[in-house]
């Protein structure tokens, strides 16, 4: 492209120095910050989109909306200048190194590794679903590596950087408009791509899987490509879970590095994806009484179109690798109300977000203020959350869902909800280095009040806490 053709930036501050990337709406361009004399990307509408003003206030709204965001799994947008069509919006220079190029240089990634990235990107896009934004058209090419060397969603805000590898059905013909459920479709093709080496095919209206993938990577996968949108995990929150609570999945031999098939005799028709699933529950029944078992038989059932096993709590039907809980005959007990607790701080940690614990939505919920070290910037020594009972009770289980991992927290009991975290006496419980989905059993202290204290945010370099779901389950006992 000629100088002559190149936008011109608003103001004096940004230099545009090279398109690196070209989308169906949206230029990327390397650039340099004058100011602060530093490497940019830089984004402007493409010429044909800049005149029509639709183009340019989605553009304008949805850069406005993911400049409020903080993940580590998008990239940052840093600054905007101009207005309209001559917007111009700037964020942290990305590499050239994209997960398309991974592909293409080494070829498909082992289950572990592409189960990972995957899981990292659901993550990414989970937090801007939450926020009410669809990418609307997610691709290997719009992930790349930061210069601080994270994977990051490049293109959200933009229409994508590359073109979509299979259109989901309700876009390429008669339907609703995208939604979180378009995102899981186009994640689905991405994981397949990542593991297998090649997309999946489209044969006949039908889409047929890889067998060097694991049964349950396979089951995980399908169930984000129905064609039918609700019967695919329903936003990325849930097919990131689903990814993250897959059991071992180098029991397979994946294809070799280096090596991107381009067969498709290879592929795996829906129909024995059926029958594998079908066996895969059978073996799975043998587990039951375990989480992993569970969550096999579930994410199976879902995928292939089985009825799931009920759960019990849930009011809505929900995919079952988040709906279903974690077996036991101790009843659930109903929470009245969940308050931010910050005694050390300035009294107050998103209270206006705690409604969003247990609200059904696993992609969003309260969370912790932003921190700059895991142990809250030596600021304090803690924040947390208290969880008000409908009534005393024998202290069983308590179930805590979140996004982060290698957080840490301990859980106080009392009668009352005291003010301080000295009143609140010895911890009863304590979970370090956490997973997605944290259940303790305790052995039945009496409890109307329950204190989530966390002790550490994890790793950074999002040095925050999310908290989705909590659930308590114990027996009613009479306080004199």
């Amino acid at each position: 492209m000629s100088d002559s053709e190149a936008p011109r930036v608003p103001g004096d501050r940004y230099l545009l120095e090279e398109l690196i990337a070209e989308g169906p709406v949206v230029r990327f361009w390397r650039g340099r910050d004058l100011k602060l004399t530093r490497p940019v990307t830089i984004r402007t509408l493409r010429p044909e989109f800049a005149s029509r003003a639709d183009f340019a206030a989605r553009f304008e709204s949805e850069s406005l909306a993911m400049a409020k965001m903080e993940h580590e799994g998008l990239v940052r947008v840093l600054d905007r200048v101009g207005t309209g069509g001559d917007m111009a919006v700037i964020t942290e220079p990305v590499l050239g190194e994209t997960l398309r190029g991974v592909l293409r240089e080494s070829g498909p990634l082992l289950p572990s590794e592409g189960l990972s990235v995957m899981g990292e990107v659901a993550s990414a896009l989970a937090a801007a679903h939450s926020e009410g934004l669809i990418h609307r058209n997610p691709t290997l090419d719009g992930v790349a590596r930061t210069e601080d060397g994270r994977w990051v969603v490049t293109d959200l805000g933009t229409g994508g950087v590359g073109p979509a590898v299979i259109t989901p059905p309700e876009i390429s013909g008669p339907g609703p408009e995208a939604d979180t459920r378009t995102d899981v479709f186009a994640m689905g093709v991405m994981a397949h791509e990542l593991m297998a080496g090649t997309p999946p095919s489209v044969e006949a209206g039908r889409i047929e899987l890889s067998p060097n993938l694991p049964p349950a990577v396979v089951a995980a996968v399908q169930g984000a490509l129905e064609p039918d949108p609700d019967r695919r995990w329903r936003d990325a929150a849930a097919f990131g879970e689903v990814l993250r609570t897959l059991p071992p999945t180098e029991t397979i031999e994946s294809p070799r590095r280096g090596f991107i098939s381009r067969e498709r005799a290879w592929l795996l028709p829906v129909t024995v994806v059926v029958a594998m699933a079908a066996v895969l529950i059978g073996v799975a029944a043998l587990l039951r009484s375990t989480e992993v078992g569970r969550t096999i038989i579930d994410n199976a059932r879902e995928a292939v179109g089985f009825e799931p096993n009920p759960a019990p709590t849930t009011t809505e039907p929900l995919p079952t690798a988040v709906a279903d809980r974690p077996t036991t005959t101790v009843p659930g007990v109903a929470i009245v109300g969940i308050t931010d607790f910050d005694p050390y701080g300035d009294l107050s940690e998103h209270p206006e977000r705690t409604a969003l614990v247990n609200d059904g939505d696993p992609g969003r919920g309260w969370r912790t203020e932003r921190y700059n070290s895991s142990d809250f910037g030596g600021l304090k020594d803690g924040v947390g959350l208290i969880v008000e009972l409908s009534e005393p009770v024998s202290l069983r289980t308590v179930t805590v869902r979140s996004p982060k991992r290698g957080w840490s927290f301990e859980l106080y009991v009392s009668d009352t909800s005291p003010a301080d975290t000295i009143d609140w006496g010895e911890p009863v419980a304590t979970a370090t280095d956490v997973d997605p989905v944290t259940a303790l059993e305790l052995d039945g202290p009496t409890a109307r009040s329950v204190l989530l204290w966390i002790t550490d945010l994890g790793e950074g370099p999002e040095y925050r806490v999310i908290i989705t779901d909590i659930e308590v389950g114990g027996h009613p006992v009479e306080i004199r």
